[in-house]
């Protein structure tokens, strides 16, 4: 069947695949030779023609809808791999398999940091999957299905370390904080002002009356575990009103974890600081700001001056969560 001019063109590509039929458009014309944009892969030719006439009426919309399984299954259709990797790469994709049904650009690292944490595979695995994300992200921003940002976004991601048994560190879920937004008890109180500020528990712990400023919004931090950590935190405009009653109640490290525990037994203290680093992640806020208010040293004089920084900058920053 041959398509008008402009429509773009139906192909069944070589070998025993799946999905033979691939849809593709006209992207450009370089030095009188065309260049293609594929739209997708498809089983028969009947469903290649459909995905292309609705792409070429309204290739936004389909842009909007892409969930991340069809992304997927574009991008794996691309590759030209060894059966080896490629195997490597679907056990890879089984971290990222919970989110196939969602809209690529509704999905944030906070999301995708959740699977990697609830996947219960080790760290290889999961570098693994961080590598075929960005490629699959890179081939969705090639074809206009998402905004460039977002493909940068996920190099915060945390592949931990060890054995997903040793040492697990989950975020805090949408849902979960939600959650403690609407419970009004000290504990929902206490791991917001952590979630949101990223304090060590050792930290939040230790800290007394003096070191509190809410007319300026200051946090002053005099003990941590490394030189890095005595600082200033910002406090976000949202949990203002939860600062007093947070620090309220004084309990050791050991009786906040056993307490935690009883409410959120899948989560440990920590878990509030990795989850401050992923939201602050899914905003775009720039990594070394993040590391400065976090407590993180910086490697090398551009993050070192990031010490330095108008105080004013970390608090907008923090007022974006």
């Amino acid at each position: 069947m041959k398509m008008a001019n402009g429509t773009g063109s139906v192909t069944k590509e070589s070998g025993n695949r799946r999905r033979p039929w691939r849809a593709r458009v006209t992207e450009s014309f370089d030095g009188g030779k065309q260049r293609f944009r594929t739209i997708g892969y498809y089983s028969t030719k009947k469903e290649a023609l459909l995905a292309l006439a609705d792409y070429v009426q309204n290739p936004t919309e389909r842009a909007q809808k892409l969930n991340l399984g069809t992304l997927h299954e574009e991008w794996q259709n691309t590759l030209t791999v060894r059966p080896n990797t490629l195997r490597n790469y679907i056990n890879a994709w089984v971290v990222l398999e919970p989110l196939k049904d969602r809209q690529v650009n509704s999905l944030t690292v906070h999301d995708y940091q959740n699977a990697f944490d609830k996947s219960g595979k080790f760290e290889p695995t999961l570098r693994l999957t961080k590598v075929i994300l960005r490629q699959m992200l890179e081939y969705a921003y090639a074809h206009d299905y998402i905004d460039g940002s977002i493909v940068g976004r996920i190099k915060y991601l945390n592949v931990g370390s060890g054995t997903p048994n040793s040492h697990s560190r989950s975020v805090f879920t949408e849902e979960e904080i939600k959650e403690l937004w609407q419970g009004d008890n000290w504990l929902n109180k206490a791991l917001l002002v952590l979630i949101y500020s990223g304090l060590r528990i050792s930290e939040f712990c230790n800290l007394e009356s003096a070191d509190i400023d809410l007319e300026q919004r200051i946090i002053t931090v005099r003990q941590s575990k490394t030189k890095a950590g005595v600082r200033t935190v910002p406090i976000a405009c949202k949990i203002l009103p939860l600062i007093n009653d947070a620090l309220s109640v004084k309990l050791s490290r050991e009786a906040f974890r056993s307490r935690l525990k009883s409410v959120y037994p899948n989560h440990t203290t920590h878990d509030t600081r990795h989850t401050f680093i992923s939201l602050m992640a899914d905003k775009g806020i720039d990594e070394r700001i993040t590391k400065r208010i976090v407590g993180h040293k910086g490697s090398g004089l551009t993050e070192n001056i990031y010490t330095h920084l108008d105080f004013n900058l970390l608090l907008d920053s923090v007022d974006m969560l």
